[in-house]
């Protein structure tokens, strides 16, 4: 600040100055560009939550190369996140499962470990409703909370994965591997309000009742 520039003309004159005025410009270039590189990611999504689901589906692949020319694999994770997305509720589990392992694989690249484990978690859910492929589906979880453990402490997280690993379990027929899940997610939930705590009991009566 000018405090500080008055501090280093003092002590080192004119050249002082000049030093800390360069910094003061690159941190001005740095700071423009991130606000230009937010504001690229928000036109590249936009349409994402615009646009109907079949709509969607047909101009997904432009939105994407739009993404990837952006060339900022954490943006490109999330637009196909976005795309699988609307494939799952489409019913379309395979193509939806290609569409996560690519923004799985540009989540990785970017070092964005928080929303590779949301993708996980995704997977895990394409496996248990749309291919029935109940074992791959618990892998996924294991490495959603594999890499959760990297990160520290997470306790949405958490609990998604827990949710995601009990329905797992109880539509596989492991109905003690579900409610043990069921018992740990519903002690986090419990920290988090009532409406988490109900989901979860919900998901324990649907268990309960197949016991």
């Amino acid at each position: 600040g000018t405090g500080r520039l008055l501090e280093v003309a003092a002590s080192g004159g004119v050249d002082g100055v000049a030093v800390v005025t360069a910094r003061n410009r690159r941190e001005v270039v740095a700071r423009r560009e991130r606000v230009t590189k937010r504001r690229q990611v928000h036109v590249a999504v936009a349409p994402l939550g615009t646009i109907g689901a079949k709509a969607l589906v047909e101009v997904g692949d432009r939105v994407v190369e739009r993404a990837e020319k952006l060339g900022w694999p954490p943006l490109v994770a999330r637009v196909k996140q976005k795309r699988a997305a609307v494939l799952r509720e489409l019913g379309k589990g395979k193509p939806a499962r290609t569409t996560l392992i690519a923004a799985a694989a540009a989540s990785s690249a970017g070092n964005d470990l928080d929303h590779l484990v949301s993708i996980y978690i995704d997977l895990g859910d394409v496996e248990t409703r749309l291919t029935s492929e109940f074992s791959l589906g618990h892998s996924w979880t294991v490495l959603a909370e594999g890499t959760l453990s990297r990160l520290g402490p997470r306790t949405d997280t958490q609990l998604r994965i827990l949710r995601q690993r009990a329905i797992g379990a109880r539509l596989a027929g492991r109905l003690e591997d579900a409610r043990t899940d069921d018992e740990a997610a519903l002690a986090i939930a419990r920290t988090k309000g009532p409406m988490a705590e109900l989901h979860v009991l919900a998901d324990l009566g649907l268990v309960f009742g197949e016991l």
